[in-house]
């Protein structure tokens, strides 16, 4: 909540001189002020306003209001002084889709509109300080989104000290400037009796002179002679040769006769800008003895204090003692009682006084983040030690938050992690299981599927254990989520039902029917699996059915009858027709369908250097006719395109051009390589792509020309297979010239290889790199480093080695190799996790291993205790079934004795 300060207008002065360019502005829509201190008429804008009876709504910017989130609720609660309802779609609005993520501008038009609803024709809306505005998107979201939608009974006016930038207001406001605001001498002579001024005429003529056409100011300086000693006043006003001489004079006047308590008060008051003297007496127990000059009286009995007054009263209460801290501290709790919390935030961090600033924003922060207020907050939590913030996790949490909507990704996740950890620390379980559920989603958003069931499962465990009944839904929403994304229905409509039965338990029927329709949905999608299952079973039925008959139409057709002996009695020899005796053509076979065609399709795009490594029965076509020679292209597929044979082996283009390059090349899963940060995604040669994916797989060793054509041209004569290698090297630098004139593939001294002047980054380099570390900490006894290293190295593994090239022979045991060394860093890694009482993780990892191997029995009886452990005994009997199962399906036996008698005690709950 914000000082009411900020919404209260001038006090109005019945003799008030009302300037004749805010009689104009009262006749227009839109008016904009625009002059230094002294001049601007907010005075004359509440006086009038009060004469005619017009309803006055007023908004003091501040430097608070450069958030969009604050200014918004700013407009709304300057509007909920003449309606107190009204703004509420508004608010309503801005929990619903905050201003961050949605954009402002259409929360700027729906608070538009409720002023429009709420306020009666004629009504008048003043914005003093619009220049504090300036150099945010506040500026141009009040004057483009808010102000051209008031309808034009309603009047506007707008004061500023500063210029505000050009078309700043589309509906071009009439402006008044200093030159429209200078009053002349007469006028100024009128302003100063009419507040009954003892000053000589010598002294007032001063006054009009060294006050430039200021009307506020010649009324502050009447003001000042009816405190202050009059022949003071008129021997500073002679003595002074300038205006901020003259205040400078006057402010030390005013201070030096102030007792100390009074003084202390007027340190306060400067430091707030805007107090209520009651609330300033319930800290100290004195008051200002006549009000003075430099302050401004507000509706409801606040003040604050003229701009105009500001510099001279900071620097002359500079030399007063400084109590201000002790004082300050007070005047912050009685801020906190009146429920002021921004002013007392603002208080405590002026003060550098962080462990109470944190304590308060601990607990209007998710209040900020609903509505969002998202930039205040993240400018307190800038001045604030990371020290203080870690005893608030919410504080801490709340920058994780932040860190996300300015897309660093790194920064969130690490931020959330440790509130995570702080939450555990304070025993707090909804803290613990909001932030498990938010690094489940980041996890999920960078493709760590895995790592983001591990995190809303024990989001799950833990609302569970503290019977959080909406955490429980909200974490089976998200474990449901991530099964559906790598369709695995049964299992997220296991945890949709799951969710639904909690929020409805939780009394959160919104969430209850999402998860209905979510259900209703994966059902649907489950039935029209098993119906295409059918249909394509049916279908490839039939695709054999149609073969058989085919092959019998074939068979009686292409060969002499079986009758044909009984025939030849019959009619003889020479007067049966030859087709019969001896039939002379084929009925070809039918044009494959279905799954056929699927396969043949299969079969047209990969190349098969070799014809004779390709099985028979994949070559099979019907022979061709007597002396027709096959056609050309049932080759094309097969072999290589002829080249030149002098393709030159080195290339003349510079080894690195421009400098360093980059080389990023993943290999664990679908090949990727990236030059520069540019991706590489069109190879005009398989063999091309398959030579460069040996060449980075074998980056540590050059090969020479011949063993690279034993290695793919085995079995083919050597002058073709040079042939073969040249048009490969070529192909490959076609392919890599796409993106980058950089020599990537050299030739030097009779080897190809990786230019080494290039960095290269390659996955399975790291994927080895972190298992030889996590060796290394694991003979050492050092857990933490060996989980470490582990994590980055599953973490790596998106899939097999080279597996858009299942077909290669060279890539096999290297992709044994590593598909064996990738499961047993799964294995060892859920082990520790195990061992660490962190089942969520583990079972996890156990999921994951058993997608790659799911007979491993080991890795069935882990899951199931992790699953006993968190207390989900109904997932862990599920879990035997479905060993049981695999070890049926796919090795003809049965679950070992162990597995058996580690079953039987989970089901009698032993």
């Amino acid at each position: 909540m914000r000082s009411p300060a900020k919404f209260a207008a001038p006090v109005v002065f019945p003799d008030q001189w009302i300037s004749p360019v805010v009689d104009m502005a009262f006749r227009g829509r839109l008016s904009l002020f625009t002059a230094p201190s002294g001049y601007l008429p907010t005075s004359q804008i509440a006086t009038l306003a009060h004469r005619w009876d017009t309803p006055l709504i007023w908004l003091r910017a501040g430097e608070e209001d450069r958030d969009p989130g604050v200014l918004l609720t700013s407009l709304i609660s300057a509007l909920q002084k003449i309606e107190a309802r009204a703004g509420s779609e508004t608010l309503a609005a801005m929990r619903r889709q905050p201003g961050p993520v949605s954009g402002w501008a259409p929360l700027f038009a729906a608070a538009a509109r409720e002023y429009a609803a709420a306020l009666p024709d004629g009504a008048l809306l003043a914005i003093e300080h619009a220049g504090k505005l300036s150099g945010s998107s506040c500026l141009e979201l009040l004057g483009a989104h808010f102000l051209p939608l008031l309808p034009e009974p309603i009047v506007v006016m707008i004061t500023s000290h500063e210029p505000l930038p050009p078309r700043s207001f589309p509906l071009q406001p009439q402006q008044f400037r200093e030159r429209d605001l200078q009053i002349n001498a007469q006028t100024g002579w009128d302003a100063l009796n009419r507040m009954r001024s003892s000053l000589t005429d010598q002294a007032l003529h001063r006054a009009i002179t060294l006050g430039e056409g200021r009307v506020g100011l010649l009324e502050n300086l009447g003001q000042a002679s009816q405190v202050l000693d009059p022949a003071l006043v008129a021997r500073n006003l002679d003595e002074s040769r300038s205006l901020d001489d003259l205040l400078m004079r006057l402010t030390r006047a005013w201070v030096g006769a102030l007792p100390p308590g009074a003084s202390y008060l007027a340190q306060m008051a400067v430091q707030l800008n805007d107090f209520h003297p009651e609330m300033m007496r319930s800290v100290i127990n004195a008051g200002l003895p006549d009000a003075p000059s430099w302050l401004q009286p507000l509706d409801g009995g606040w003040q604050r204090v003229l701009c105009s007054w500001q510099p001279p009263l900071r620097l002359t209460l500079k030399t007063l003692q400084r109590t201000e801290p002790l004082l300050l501290g007070a005047v912050a709790r009685a801020l906190l009682a009146e429920g002021l919390t921004d002013q007392a935030v603002r208080v405590y961090l002026s003060l550098g006084d962080y462990p109470n600033a944190a304590e308060v924003i601990s607990g209007i922060a998710p209040a900020m983040l609903d509505i969002g207020q998202w930039q205040t907050l993240e400018d307190w939590l800038s001045q604030m030690p990371e020290s203080v913030q870690h005893n608030w996790p919410w504080l801490v949490y709340a920058g994780g938050e932040l860190a996300t909507t300015r897309h660093e990704g790194a920064l969130a996740r690490r931020q959330f992690a440790l509130s995570t950890a702080l939450f555990r620390q304070q025993r707090s379980p909804e803290g613990i299981c909001q932030s498990l559920l938010t690094e489940s989603v980041l996890a999920a958003w960078q493709g760590e599927t895995d790592q983001a069931l591990t995190y809303a499962h024990a989001a799950r465990s833990e609302a569970r254990e503290a019977n959080l009944l909406i955490y429980q839904a909200y974490a089976n929403w998200q474990a449901g989520c991530l099964q559906a994304g790598v369709e695995q229905f049964s299992t997220a409509l296991m945890y949709f039902d799951e969710c639904q039965a909690n929020a409805q338990q939780a009394n959160a029927p919104l969430v209850a029917d999402l998860a209905q329709q979510v259900k209703d949905m994966i059902r649907q999608r489950l039935d029209l699996d098993q119906q295409s299952l059918q249909y394509r079973h049916a279908l490839a039925a039939l695709d054999v059915a149609q073969q058989d008959v085919a092959n019998s139409i074939q068979a009686v057709l292409s060969s002499p009858a079986n009758n044909l002996g009984l025939l030849l009695a019959e009619r003889g020899w020479s007067h049966t027709p030859l087709n019969l005796k001896s039939p002379a053509f084929e009925i070809p076979p039918p044009e494959p369908r279905g799954l056929n065609a699927l396969w043949q399709g299969l079969l047209s795009v990969f190349r098969f250097p070799n014809r004779e490594r390709v099985p028979p029965d994949l070559l099979a076509q019907p022979p061709a006719p007597a002396g027709v020679e096959p056609a050309p292209a049932a080759q094309a597929d097969l072999l290589p395109v002829a080249q030149p044979e002098n393709v030159p082996d080195d290339d003349p283009r510079p080894v690195v051009a421009g400098g360093s390059a980059t080389l990023t090349v993943y290999l664990l899963g679908p090949f990727q390589v990236l030059i520069n940060d540019t991706p590489l995604t069109t190879w005009s040669s398989g063999r091309g792509r398959s030579l460069f994916q040996y060449l980075l797989a074998h980056h540590n060793r050059p090969r020479t020309r011949e063993e690279l054509m034993a290695i793919f041209w085995p079995e083919t004569a050597e002058k073709a297979a040079r042939n073969n290698l040249n048009v490969a090297v070529h192909a490959l630098r076609q392919a890599l010239r796409q993106v980058s004139d950089l020599n990537v593939v050299v030739y030097h001294e009779g080897v190809y290889r990786i230019n080494p002047q290039i960095d290269l980054w390659l996955d399975v380099d790291v994927f080895e790199q972190a298992l030889a570390q996590a060796r290394q900490a694991d003979a050492a006894g050092d857990q933490d480093a060996t989980i470490h290293a582990l994590e980055a190295a599953t973490n790596i593994y998106r899939d097999d080695f080279a597996s858009s090239d299942p077909y290669e022979e060279w890539t096999l045991p290297v992709r044994e190799r590593l598909r064996l060394a990738y499961m047993e860093a799964l294995d060892r890694l859920s082990s520790l996790y195990f061992d660490r009482s962190q089942y969520a993780a583990a079972a996890s990892l156990c999921q994951r291993l058993l997608a790659r191997d799911a007979c491993r029995e080991d890795a069935h009886c882990r899951l199931m205790l992790c699953y006993t452990r968190m207390g989900e005994r109904h997932l862990a009997l599920r879990q035997f079934q479905i060993c049981a199962d695999a070890l049926r399906a796919e090795l003809n036996t049965a679950p070992s004795p162990a597995t058996l008698q580690l079953f039987q005690k989970i089901r009698r709950q032993e």
